[in-house]
């Protein structure tokens, strides 16, 4: 750790909550099927695996995905990415051939630390709501019963009433009365 210049510690903090974001080159639907958002939840779970690092909060949607994972090294951020963009570009080409993008895949990707409790709630509300926030679900019960939103697990374990108000907090809802999810604003403050 002496080798390392302080002000990297400054950005990239041990022992913190990591949000990382990438979004596919030019926003293209890309994992627009089940089968081709199976790529990216495996290789997320394989940097879970490979990196020895913890994931509170996930959502694959058709062109980005968001991940909040606990870092204990500043550098398995970048090897997280690596695995996951990667890993899922590789198989992406392999599985389905160039796409429509030149063989680019992923273009706009972003790591945040998230320094205090009210942004991690604030984060983990807007991670598992977004398949919500883009139309990719139509009410809770369907966000419920996807696999590529982490919202069941904390339904599961903290109240499924808690979670709602939590997303409730930074993407507005209001279900009208066929149960489908009437998008009001975006909180972002």
């Amino acid at each position: 750790m002496a080798n390392i210049p302080y002000f990297l510690f400054m950005f990239w903090p041990v022992n913190s909550y990591y949000f990382i974001t990438a979004k596919t080159f030019l926003g293209y639907k890309l994992f627009d099927s089940s089968a081709k958002k199976d790529l990216v939840f495996q290789q997320i779970k394989k940097a879970v695996e490979k990196l020895n690092v913890k994931i509170y909060s996930y959502s694959i949607a058709q062109n980005h995905y968001h991940c909040l994972i606990f870092l204990n090294s500043y550098s398995k951020h970048e090897k997280f990415k690596q695995l996951v963009n990667g890993g899922s570009s590789y198989l992406y080409h392999e599985i389905y051939g160039q796409t429509e993008t030149g063989g680019k895949m992923w273009l706009d990707c972003k790591t945040l630390v998230i320094y205090n409790q009210t942004a991690l709630f604030k984060v983990i509300g807007y991670i598992d709501g977004n398949l919500l926030k883009h139309g990719e679900v139509k009410n809770f019960d369907d966000l419920y019963d996807n696999k590529y939103s982490s919202f069941k697990q904390h339904a599961d374990k903290y109240g499924r009433g808690t979670m709602q108000g939590v997303i409730d907090q930074v993407i507005y809802t209001e279900e009208d009365d066929g149960g489908s999810m009437d998008l009001k604003t975006f909180n972002s403050g």
